[in-house]
């Protein structure tokens, strides 16, 4: 009779069951592995020699015509320019009588014989289409005459006094304002020209003429005035104002100013970022166009070195864009994945400074780009 022995698990296990459970263990540790490979490799962004060569290129090129443009605004600060400006004036005045608190308003019939003063108010406004510096004078005078009303050219007295004198009037501003109150004491200006007024049939014929006066490098010229009748008993008051829109000045920049300075200062950066690009420009088609540049170094170093592990795809290589594509950093990482998963390592030109090293499994594609470095 022969003996049957039977072997009995005493933990209470089946050994296929052990065994297939050491294999789902071995299966997630080679998946975990290849996860924390996955999150150590940086998946950089590669731009080809000609994307690189045609930016690069473009760039120039856009430099260039912007160091061109802030070159001509730096250097044309002499021409001319052409501004637009609207400009007017105004005079305001009261009559005040002797005795009274309050004062006439423009505009009306006035009697002589009560007037003590006359208060007047003188406004000039120029404004511009774009901030310019303005440097002025301005002055205000009253001129006394006395005519011959039977020879109106003939003066029989003639006075001319600056009652307001302004000089360098300056502004960097599109709008200038020019406000004056003066008083003018009637009553002194009437004895003045009392000797000069004919008794009886009255002759002659006085006034004051109150004038704003601005001057600048190229002419004086009176923008506004005001006519005070000195004899009869009732007379009005009458103005000379101007309104002059849409005129044009011609400006000539004598000087550098922060404009010129701020034009030369980008200029002068895009001249040097210019430099900088034209310099690695030309060290990249120097480096493809060397017959043994660092990429081929490296490259055939690689090729000799591990030439038994090697495939060289003649025309190419294709991958299958199913599988996943993990990049690596360098060669090492891929020989160390070749002999983790025993395949070959497949060669495949891209193009000179360009050549990718491949492996590849069931599931993920395992990719080292050799390139020149600039």
């Amino acid at each position: 009779m022969k003996n049957k022995f039977q072997f009995i698990n005493l933990d209470g296990k089946d050994d296929n069951l052990e065994s297939n459970n050491s294999k789902e263990i071995i299966k997630d540790e080679k998946e975990k592995q290849n996860n924390n490979r996955k999150k150590q490799i940086k998946h950089k962004i590669y731009i080809s020699f000609e994307t690189r060569l045609l930016t690069m290129i473009s760039l120039i090129f856009i430099l260039f015509l912007g160091t061109c443009y802030f070159i001509l605004k730096t250097i044309n600060y002499g021409q001319n320019e052409s501004i637009k400006y609207n400009e007017s004036t105004d005079i305001y005045y009261e009559v005040c009588q002797n005795n009274q608190s309050e004062c006439l308003d423009e505009g009306l019939i006035y009697n002589s014989s009560n007037i003590s003063k006359i208060n007047t108010s003188f406004d000039y406004i120029v404004e511009y289409s774009k901030k310019i510096e303005s440097n002025i004078s301005y002055y205000i005078t009253a001129k006394t005459r006395v005519y011959d009303r039977n020879e109106i050219d003939k003066l029989l007295f003639k006075e001319e006094e600056t009652l307001i004198n302004k000089d360098n009037y300056k502004s960097i501003e599109k709008k200038l304002k020019i406000n004056e109150t003066i008083e003018i004491d009637y009553t002194k200006y009437l004895n003045k020209i009392i000797p000069y007024i004919t008794t009886g049939n009255t002759q002659s014929y006085g006034e004051i003429q109150l004038s704003l006066f601005l001057k600048d490098e190229e002419e004086t010229r009176e923008v506004s005035s005001l006519v005070i009748p000195l004899v009869g008993n009732r007379f009005h008051i009458s103005k000379n104002i101007i309104s002059n829109e849409n005129q044009i000045i011609e400006i000539t920049p004598n000087e550098w100013n922060d404009n010129n300075i701020k034009y030369a200062l980008i200029a002068s950066i895009l001249i040097v970022l210019c430099l900088i690009l034209v310099y690695r420009c030309a060290r990249l088609i120097i480096l493809v166009t060397t017959n043994r540049s660092n990429y081929q170094k490296n490259l055939h170093s690689i090729l000799r070195e591990y030439d038994r592990l090697i495939v060289i795809a003649r025309d190419g290589y294709k991958a299958n864009e199913e599988k996943e594509i993990i990049k690596l950093e360098s060669f090492e990482e891929l020989l160390k994945t070749r002999e983790l998963i025993q395949k070959p390592i497949i060669y495949s030109k891209i193009n000179d400074i360009k050549s990718d090293f491949i492996v590849e499994d069931e599931e993920k594609i395992y990719k080292f780009t050799l390139k020149e470095r600039n």
